[in-house]
């Protein structure tokens, strides 16, 4: 690294991903300094050596701030087609905000802008550099050809939590179940989710049972005889609030299966979820692993559940709080 072949890191394989202690300045990554350069070259059996590569590359500091600690990394994984992207990404700006997270202590990573890591600890230890991760992927649905990064790399965030990272994940499609694809493993999930089962239920017309639900602005119900409009609310006893849903109708959320209800973060009570279910679903969990991590999932996104004025916000001030980076 900047030409410093005293010290090389020697390799018997073709990759490797440079430790971010190569980088620490004053404990802080490379302050003051845009960018840097690895030369990279072969030695065959013979001790040949090959000609010297190079590439360079911009080095940002975790925190923009100098004077600040990197508390919070966002990452919009909103890539949905068609889609205006900037709607989750402004919710979420705002949200960090306006829950008084100090400007300066928090960065944002756009995947659609670029291959931002490349290995498994690539992943593992940019996530290191900062208190939590709160990662997004608003109304974007998994495609296995397209969203590759959590699926082949799922043990980074494993390894940030045993090391006591704080993560707050939101996405459609977060568990792949038999033949529903989703991005995380069960075996993800009952280690790091406390979740040891998805509910599934049996679609009008399907030949069998599925693990992917939807939620729609209201459902039908009947009053006697007399049909009545329900507005679809999820409910959080956990936060003491609830949320108006402002969604179409949307497959692709889960349904958890918790060993402690005190962990529910959401509920979809009684008849809200398409099938209409006749139990109180959990749609949104947490769990603290056992290394002092703690890790909070919603398979339904936050920023369409705006019915009411500030109340998403609200809400994901209260996130950030039991995450532990809210001042």
């Amino acid at each position: 690294l900047e030409g410093n072949a005293a010290n090389p890191h020697v390799l018997t394989n073709n990759e490797i991903t440079l430790p971010s202690s190569d980088f620490l300045v004053g404990g802080r990554l490379r302050a003051g300094l845009d960018t840097a350069t690895v030369f990279v070259q072969a030695v065959d059996p013979g001790g040949r050596v090959s000609n010297i590569a190079s590439v360079t590359w911009r080095v940002r500091d975790a925190a923009p701030s100098p004077a600040q600690r990197a508390r919070l990394l966002l990452i919009d994984d909103d890539t949905s087609p068609g889609a205006d992207p900037s709607n989750f990404d402004n919710f979420y700006n705002a949200a960090v905000t306006g829950s008084g997270i100090p400007a300066g202590s928090w960065s944002v990573q756009r995947l659609n802008s670029g291959r931002a890591f490349r290995s498994s600890k690539d992943l593992e230890q940019s996530f290191k550099l900062f208190d939590a991760v709160v990662w997004y992927r608003g109304a974007t649905s998994y495609f296995s050809d397209r969203d590759t990064l959590l699926p082949r790399h799922s043990e980074a965030v494993g390894a940030y939590l045993d090391a006591g990272g704080k993560v707050f994940l939101e996405s459609y499609d977060l568990i792949a179940s038999g033949t529903v694809p989703g991005l995380l493993t069960v075996d993800f999930m009952r280690t790091y989710l406390g979740s040891d089962f998805l509910y599934r239920h049996k679609p009008f017309g399907a030949t069998d049972s599925l693990v992917s639900w939807s939620i729609a602005k209201v459902y039908v119900d009947t009053v006697g005889t007399t049909p009545v409009d329900r507005p679809a609310i999820l409910h959080s006893s956990l936060f003491s609030d609830s949320l108006k849903s402002n969604l179409n109708s949307f497959e692709g959320l889960r349904v958890f299966g918790v060993r402690d209800t005190n962990n529910v973060v959401l509920w979809a009570r009684d008849s809200t979820l398409y099938q209409r279910q006749k139990f109180s679903a959990a749609v949104s969990i947490q769990n603290t692993v056992a290394g002092g991590g703690k890790i909070i999932v919603t398979s339904v996104p936050i920023a369409p559940l705006n019915k009411f004025a500030g109340s998403t916000t609200r809400f994901m001030g209260k996130v950030f709080a039991a995450l532990g980076i809210q001042p």
